[in-house]
């Protein structure tokens, strides 16, 4: 487990028996958007195979929706931590996530949460300490939604490259912060998250040099979108 996670994680998680290992997560992540996605889908393809989130379909429709305090806190840039909900396809059951992202190295902290208990996770009492820690006990409100589709490959070693297309952003009602009735921006072309520690494969380092990827940030395009800057 990451220093920040072991720090601030109440003392029940840190037991191993508490909460499975994979609901932490510490590594450094790289993302790249690139309009050409064929000749790094090749070289994918070339070491590996696609992971299926749902058995039988190699590409998952992904839905996160963003969530803040009141007065904002990271996307006002006062802080580092985001709090989201994601779900993978059409499952019934949510994943609530609370991440940090500093020069690349990310730390995450995630839970299934049934549909029905979303509403008392936002703001209801007896909510994860790590929730009230990096909220300082205010509710969580509904900022914007995004949605695209998914492919995942994963190698021995913790290696793991997604590729994310059809990226749109949605305006999210309080009242109702799980549907999405209007869409507010989107991006053509391919987001590449690479999540490694270290730099990773020397056939994958020289491939993103080659096509000369940039970084890139859904969630800072989807929040100039929702101010109307884009």
């Amino acid at each position: 487990m990451s220093q920040f996670l072991k720090f601030v994680l109440p003392k029940a998680l840190e037991s191993p028996t508490a909460i499975a290992p994979n609901l932490r997560i510490h590594t450094r992540e790289r993302r790249y958007w690139v309009e050409k996605i064929e000749p790094v889908r090749r070289l994918l393809l070339a070491h590996g195979a696609p992971m299926e989130y749902t058995p039988g379909r190699t590409e998952t429709l992904l839905t996160t929706v963003y969530l803040d305090t009141p007065e904002g806190t990271w996307s006002q840039g006062a802080s580092s931590v985001k709090f989201r909900c994601r779900r993978y396809q059409d499952s019934d059951t949510w994943w609530f996530e609370l991440k940090r992202r500093v020069s690349g190295v990310v730390d995450k902290w995630r839970r299934p949460v049934a549909a029905s208990e979303l509403a008392a996770l936002l703001t209801g009492a007896n909510r994860p300490e790590l929730i009230e820690h990096f909220t300082d006990g205010q509710p969580l409100r509904p900022l914007f939604a995004t949605r695209y589709y998914r492919t995942a490959f994963q190698w021995p070693g913790g290696l793991r490259v997604t590729l994310d297309r059809d990226i749109a952003f949605y305006h999210v009602e309080r009242e109702a912060p799980f549907e999405f009735r209007r869409r507010i921006g989107g991006l053509e072309g391919y987001v590449i998250e690479v999540k490694v520690e270290g730099l990773g494969p020397l056939w994958l380092a020289e491939a993103l040099v080659e096509y000369r990827i940039n970084e890139f940030s859904k969630s800072k395009r989807a929040l100039s979108a929702l101010r109307g800057t884009t």
